[in-house]
């Protein structure tokens, strides 16, 4: 007999045997091989109808040619959701507040999936198999008219023996039946599934729950011997010497018995070994073969695979194969690294060891990948070298969100470790624990060969409820062979809490930075604290609508820019923005001050952890690196790929040997994350002026070793700063190479950089060219500020962009960015962009700096009228939010009414008759809609100088009224939430403020 071969990755041998009751082929002692061969039928193939709207059943509907016409066509992978999204019937869900108008009900049910397909005819002899990798959550599975079996849970992968069912060369239909995750008050009970997609403080609900077939499905050919979940293990007895050891599984398909060999190869280095097995009918058996057996697994001088920044993430490839009677009946290829991973506890302090070497993680958490699912292939290679390129080591799967093998694959690739997260909230039990632990064991099979994988993860912020903890723990040890760590508590339990997730003072991050369940504020090794992140412009018009751009409203609540995200307590980030960099006057002034909010912070984040490396802290990830949704909060790049200064603050703060000022006691520092360690190391400091004189000028001469914080010096400010002036710091090994560089503003006032208002504009001079380097373009881009420019030029953006239409061209890899360059300073960028985006049109290079945008100034404080004058309301929610914190001059203390009722009003004194000639309103998400602006001298007539039905929210500024009185009231008549009303400032002015706004 004949049979087609084949040969596929380990993640899609699957090994779920579904009850499929078909008479055994019999097949010949001996066979020939053929081409390695798999069909997929994954694609656009398909389609999907509510269950409730079909009357047959599954035997029906999975006959070939029955009538679905009027299904709607659906890609797999992918989702329901994301199906109607993809034909039109659903408008683009990240855009806006679409998604919240979208009728949840029709995708919170069971749906089908069809499709037909041609078998090939090559597939007559041998065993055929149905391969399903993923469906969220449950799943029925039919083929021909006939129940093939099902699947439970999202990580469970169906492998379906469909031999004596499949007609080879002719027309076949599957159908899938896939189940809605079943969603109660306890979140976690639909556990294994993605539990994100119920919504979180950083995306939305999603309809159907990202319900659907979302990985591959194909058909793949075999003999009738078979192989299952190949697992290669490393053993370090040394960094020269490796002990290798290969586990398979061996099954007998066949009703006769087979003795065969298994073969194997490893890659590089052609490691070849082999051992004979003997199965009798049916038999299936656990095959190991190791160093102490096979000499050829003992492997000198090995390509170690390490983390980024501390040597090479080197992979190797083991082919596997089972050969009987001179031909080989199944072949699997895996990939892995040689790595030995190990923890320690001192100080109560987790530390992460690899190959010998203790390590400092600093990375972040992944929410998902996407919200909808639609991250596939090249994309998480994208999302992954920008977290390589920011000098990341390590990605936290929160809850076990991202299980796509192209994930794992390419942290693999990019030396990006993977604290692994099983799917659990705090103790909330999952509804079927038998279910959820059979998943576990399946997602440890499929992920277990990837040297990235570092740590095993419990549940997010508590401990698995029940039983379900020793399980794990059992689970890690007999499927991961106790190479890694189970940990069972995210942040618990020898780490140092989570949090806070938003923006700290930046002296705070050096002295102590304290959570709720962590109130000495110990560094240790924290899972997550992270900051809101405001996107740039560009990408912030890409989610919302141009009416809703300025002011801030609920379009922007619903990007979680408000009480949607209250943990990253957008009042305070925004009230920072106001206050160090001066109040903006519309979007695009807000977006660019933003940037330099999040580059100053989140770089404070990592050198703070840094600052304490060598005592109390072991590492930190931030909360978040990676965006899912279009939002204002938590990642470094967004959506869209666009780097905010959240990432280039991370970039350059991670960098393994890096050179730092402590903003709490000014000592300038060096750590070292790395394997390297340096002598005779020559640490500088500059400071200069806005107009780009230098004041002052320090040098020092230090040794780094590896894991060690050393002082250079303390730096010294003389007389004469400008009120905000900049710190320049370079660090060069012995023999003059530059090893790090880092770059301040500082306020003579402690954080106000206001005077970057008033600095004076300059004019760039800019050359490029352009390069082809394999699958991308190479732009080296050249910047320089002219020697009599007389002013440092601040925050320096290159972007490569489309000529016609002015858009960023993304992805792209850039070298630097937000950059400052003194007078008569040239600086060399390179931005790097794959090939296959030029068919677009031309681009050209765009070069925007701090000093060419166009700065709002706001009115002074002393020209507002209302400030700390009395004011009154028609209720208070709370002694916590009184009328009198409307005029108190903060932006972080707010009034509210009480919640649900009609009209509402608040009243300001001015003390006398006043000329109102403009009000501003700074809304909470408890807006008005429907207001009026009044005027009175007696507090009992009224007139009206400003009425709206379209009140949006967020800061109003409305000027030209042309009014006068004593008194000035807000009339809300309709409210714009479900809340009640809710301002954080009033603002009056009189006429003379006209003069002072721009």
């Amino acid at each position: 007999m004949k049979f087609a071969l084949y040969n596929v990755r380990f993640a899609s041998a699957l090994s779920v045997l579904a009850g499929l009751l078909l008479a055994p082929s019999v097949l010949a002692a001996s066979f020939q091989s053929q081409r390695i061969d798999v069909q997929s039928l994954s694609g656009r193939t398909w389609k999907i109808a509510p269950q409730d709207d079909v009357t047959q059943d599954g035997a029906r509907i999975s006959m070939p040619g029955f009538q679905a016409a009027r299904w709607v066509a659906a890609q797999v992978p992918g989702t329901v959701f994301g199906s109607y999204v993809n034909d039109g019937l659903e408008k683009e869900p990240s855009f806006g507040d679409n998604i919240l108008t979208v009728d949840k009900s029709k995708y919170d049910r069971d749906y089908w999936y069809r499709t037909e397909f041609t078998a090939p005819a090559s597939y007559r002899d041998g065993k055929v198999w149905l391969c399903l990798d993923g469906v969220n959550r449950d799943s029925d599975v039919y083929l021909n008219g006939r129940s093939i079996g099902a699947t439970h849970g999202f990580m469970q992968r169906g492998r379906f023996d469909v031999t004596g069912l499949i007609h080879t060369g002719g027309r076949n239909c599957l159908a899938v039946l896939a189940y809605v995750p079943v969603l109660t008050d306890n979140g976690d009970s639909f556990s294994p599934s993605f539990l994100c997609s119920q919504g979180w403080d950083w995306m939305p609900r999603v309809p159907g729950l990202n319900m659907g077939i979302y990985k591959d499905v194909y058909l793949s050919h075999t003999g009738p011997v078979v192989l299952t979940d190949p697992w290669v293990r490393s053993d370090l007895p040394t960094l020269s010497l490796a002990a290798l050891s290969v586990q398979v599984g061996v099954e007998n398909r066949s009703s006769v018995p087979v003795t065969g060999t298994i073969t194997g190869v490893i890659n590089p280095g052609k490691i070849e070994f082999a051992q004979q097995v003997s199965l009798a009918a049916g038999q299936s058996k656990l095959v190991t073969m190791d160093s102490r057996s096979i000499a050829t697994l003992r492997v000198k001088n090995p390509r170690l695979w390490w983390p980024n920044g501390y040597g090479k993430p080197n992979l190797y490839t083991c082919s596997l194969a089972f050969r009987a009677a001179g031909a080989t009946s199944d072949a699997k290829t895996v990939t892995f690294g040689i790595r030995k991973y190990a923890y320690d506890t001192d100080g109560g302090i987790l530390h992460f060891h690899i190959n010998g070497i203790r390590v400092f993680p600093k990375g972040g958490n992944w929410g998902m990948s996407e919200f909808m699912l639609r991250c596939h292939g090249s994309d998480y290679d994208t999302r992954v070298r920008l977290h390589r390129e920011m000098h990341f080591n390590m990605i936290r799967n929160w809850m076990g969100m991202t299980n796509d093998e192209a994930f794992y694959d390419a942290c693999d690739r990019n030396g990006i470790m993977v604290w692994d997260d099983f799917w659990l909230f705090g103790d909330n039990p999952p509804a079927d624990n038998d279910v959820f632990q059979s998943n576990a064991i399946e997602k440890i099979k499929q992920v277990r060969n990837h040297a990235c994988v570092a740590v095993w993860c419990g549940s997010n912020e508590g401990v698995p409820a029940g039983p379900l903890n020793n399980w794990l723990r059992q689970d890690v040890a007999r499927y991961d062979g106790g190479d890694r760590l189970y940990q069972p508590n995210s942040h618990a339990g020898n780490l140092s809490g989570s949090g806070p997730w938003n923006n700290l003072s930046l002296k705070q991050y050096f002295v102590t930075v304290p959570t709720g369940g962590n109130t000495e504020g110990q560094y240790g090794m924290r899972s997550e604290v992270g900051m809101a992140t405001v996107t740039s412009l560009e990408s912030a018009k890409k989610f919302i609508p141009k009416d809703d751009l300025w002011p801030r409203d609920m379009v922007w609540l619903h990007h979680y820019m408000g009480q949607s995200a209250g943990n990253a307590h957008p009042d305070e980030y925004n009230a920072d923005i106001d206050s160090r960099y001066g109040e903006p006057g519309d979007a695009a002034d807000y977006c660019s001050k933003a940037q330099f909010l999040n580059l100053e912070a989140m770089k404070a984040i990592f050198e703070g952890w840094l600052d304490h490396s060598d005592r109390d802290a072991s590492g930190v990830l931030i909360w978040m690196s990676q965006s899912a949704f279009p939002s204002f909060v938590w990642q470094t790049y967004d959506y869209y790929y666009d780097l905010t200064g959240s990432y280039w603050g991370a970039r350059s703060a991670c960098e393994p040997v890096h050179i730092y000022w402590n903003a709490n006691d000014d000592r300038v520092r060096v750590s070292n994350t790395s394997r390297d360690s340096y002598s005779n190391m020559t640490a500088d400091a500059w400071i200069y002026n806005m107009d780009g004189s230098l004041k002052q000028h320090m040098t020092g001469h230090v040794s780094s070793g590896m894991g060690k914080v050393v002082d250079c010096f303390t730096l010294q400010y003389p007389d004469g700063l400008s009120p905000t002036h900049f710190i320049r710091l370079r660090l060069t090994d012995s023999s003059g190479k530059v090893v790090s560089v880092n770059f301040y503003w500082r306020g003579t006032k402690y954080q106000d950089y206001t005077a970057l208002n008033d600095i004076k504009k300059v004019h760039l001079a800019v050359k490029s060219r352009t390069r082809h380097a394999g699958a991308s373009d190479i732009i080296t881009v050249s910047i320089t500020n002219p020697g009599d420019s007389r002013t440092v030029a601040f925050g320096i953006r290159p972007t490569l962009v489309w000529s016609v239409t002015g858009e960023q061209v993304l992805p792209a890899f850039i070298s630097d960015g937000y950059f400052a360059l003194m007078p008569g300073e040239t600086k060399t960028v390179t931005i790097e962009v794959p090939q296959a985006g030029f068919s677009r049109g031309t681009t050209h290079v765009d070069v925007d700096c701090w000093n060419n945008a166009p700065k709002y100034h706001p009115i002074p404080d002393s020209l507002n009228l209302a400030l700390g004058r009395p004011a009154t309301s028609s209720s208070d929610e709370s002694t916590d939010h009184l009328a009198t914190l409307l005029t108190d001059g903060s932006t972080t203390t707010r009034w509210a009414s009480q919640p649900g009722v009609d009209p509402q009003w608040i009243t300001v004194d001015l003390g006398e008759t006043k000329t109102v000639d403009r009000v501003k309103l700074m809304w909470e998400a408890a807006f008005a809609k429907s207001f009026q602006i009044q005027v009175s001298d007696d507090k009992e007539h009224w007139t009206d100088i400003y009425r709206t039905a379209t009140g949006k929210g967020g800061v109003q500024e409305l000027s030209k009224l042309n009014g006068q009185g004593r008194y000035v009231r807000v009339y809300m008549t309709q409210r714009g939430s479900t809340y009640g009303y809710s301002l954080y400032e009033i603002k009056v002015y009189g006429a003379d403020a006209a003069l002072a706004a721009n």
